[in-house]
């Protein structure tokens, strides 16, 4: 436990004690232990996106790839940004860094779509452990 930083360990860990106790627990308390369907994809939709335990914590990590997912700037090119543009299409919020020419050199568009999705998960799955918790402590320990 003390160093395995992966959630998908840790779950897997939790739910094997849950799964141990769940007699003594049906027997001795008024709450419904079970877990919701969704918990499973969502554990390893952090595990796919956070294996280390690391990626919401630092800026930059070991997957240079992944680091990019986390961002809501995404570098494009100033051809697709232009593309995009047109009466009645969606708004395009994009940032262009422009040379010593005013010629653009960089481009980046903004979308926050997979951050939204991901802290969707995240927060999901901890309100989920944070209720569980706090009903284990309820009833187990009359909330000490």
């Amino acid at each position: 436990m003390y160093s395995v930083h992966g959630i998908q360990d840790l779950y897997s860990y939790f739910r094997k004690l849950s799964s141990r106790h769940a007699v003594y627990l049906a027997e001795h308390t008024h709450t419904n232990w079970e877990f919701p369907p969704e918990l499973d994809p969502w554990i390893s939709e952090i595990e796919a996106t956070d294996s280390t335990s690391t990626f919401f914590r630092y800026p930059m990590t070991k997957h240079k790839a992944q680091d990019a997912n986390k961002s809501v700037h995404h570098e494009s090119n100033v051809n697709k940004v232009l593309s995009q543009l047109g009466e009645g299409a969606k708004p395009v919020k994009a940032f262009l860094i422009l040379g010593d020419d005013n010629e653009i050199v960089k481009t980046f568009t903004f979308n926050d779509e997979l951050a939204k999705a991901t802290a969707t998960v995240l927060r999901e799955t901890a309100n989920f452990f944070y209720c569980y918790h706090a009903a284990m402590r309820g009833e187990l320990t009359g909330g000490w």
